[in-house]
């Protein structure tokens, strides 16, 4: 919206996909910028890397599961519930015990971890959670608008800190255009007002766990 309201006559074309189809697609010279986990990536001489957050993953689920009477809960006691989330790399997926319950599985090609219910992008994640017992992993401000609704709650957990660290991707020798830069700009942006977000949301739901 930024974007538009600076430059009213351009014209762009934006795709949400998971963020291994974003690689791909730059790879591919589909687009011309991603914007997606940057996992493996910097130590890759065909891309030009940004890291725009890092942001922590913390779990959620909806109001009155079982998982909430326990206290702060261990990485253990996540397990016995299955995870809604997208693809978690395996710079993350490495700390992960060999049993992982029903949370998910690791996929044996890229060392990803694949939760039991695999979305591309965290989107209606409270109506996945309502009515089962699964555990949503993302961001407090992912979940912002469900936290205030009351419609999910945050687990307490301990001991865990899993980090995003996403940014923008695109191939050396593509020179990006005025366009996709200003995109760049509006996008940091929003990020800065995302952190100043996260900080409050984390104060009032999470006591700065």
């Amino acid at each position: 919206a930024g974007l538009l309201a600076e430059r009213p006559k351009i014209s762009i074309a934006v795709h949400v996909a998971s963020w291994r189809d974003v690689v791909r697609q730059v790879t591919a010279r589909e687009v011309d910028l991603g914007l997606a986990e940057l996992s493996g990536l910097q130590a890759d001489d065909q891309f030009v890397t940004a890291l725009v957050g890092q942001h922590r993953g913390r779990f959620f689920c909806r109001p009155g599961h079982p998982v909430l009477k326990r206290g702060p809960v261990e990485l253990a006691g996540l397990l016995e519930f299955p995870w809604v989330a997208s693809r978690i790399p395996s710079r993350i997926a490495v700390n992960l015990p060999q049993s992982l319950g029903r949370a998910g599985r690791i996929d044996t090609l890229n060392g990803d971890f694949v939760p039991a219910i695999e979305i591309d992008v965290p989107l209606a994640l409270a109506d996945l959670l309502a009515n089962s017992d699964a555990l949503a992993f993302a961001t407090l401000a992912l979940m912002e608008r469900e936290l205030e609704a009351g419609s999910v709650a945050l687990v307490p957990t301990t001991g865990i800190k899993f980090h995003a660290a996403y940014g923008f991707i695109y191939l050396k020798d593509r020179s990006l255009t005025p366009a996709a830069l200003a995109y760049m700009h509006q996008v940091l942006a929003v990020e800065a007002d995302i952190v100043r977000r996260e900080e409050g949301l984390a104060r009032r739901f999470a006591g700065l766990r």
